[in-house]
């Protein structure tokens, strides 16, 4: 209810989010997922994390904005605990700016030194690769990936969700 509540202010799209906030809530109880909302609606962006990692926002003049909420991890309390700890960000989304959604298998894949690939490296190949499409960002992001790691197997899932506004 509280969740709902933060949400409520969006107008005409309060009815869906409703909706998919209780369906995933239902649905994915007890269960560690990636579980960032993004939702976008006349130029608005909203963030609501989980307990993971922060969005990356790459803005159209190249700038990077890292936003996080406070918060606990979905499913590791009971639902009104998470209910009234949860954070809600809104931003403002242009046309050609990127939103990236990531677990720590990315930033945390290691090559054979068991160096990390980092955020450095994860930003730097975004934000080099900005002016392309989400798909084409995700095909370098991989290859970036598999350079650094040489092809070393991972002991963490690598995810990440890449969305370019249009």
């Amino acid at each position: 209810k509280a969740l709902e509540k933060k949400v409520a202010h969006l107008g005409r799209h309060e009815e869906m989010y409703r909706k998919e906030i209780t369906k995933q809530r239902e649905r994915l109880m007890g269960i560690e997922i990636l579980a960032p909302a993004n939702f976008r609606a006349e130029n608005m962006g909203i963030f609501i994390d989980a307990g993971h990692l922060p969005l990356i926002y790459i803005k159209n003049d190249g700038s990077i904005e890292q936003i996080k909420t406070e918060g606990i991890a979905m499913g590791l309390s009971s639902p009104l605990m998470f209910e009234k700890n949860v954070q809600v960000k809104e931003f403002n989304v242009n046309k050609g700016e990127i939103l990236v959604l990531y677990t720590d298998g990315i930033n945390e894949a290691m090559n054979d030194s068991k160096e990390e690939f980092g955020m450095e490296r994860l930003i730097f190949t975004l934000k080099d690769n900005k002016d392309k499409s989400a798909h084409e960002i995700m095909g370098s992001l991989s290859d970036e990936i598999y350079k650094f790691t040489g092809g070393v197997d991972q002991s963490d899932d690598m995810t990440a969700v890449i969305i370019k506004c249009v």
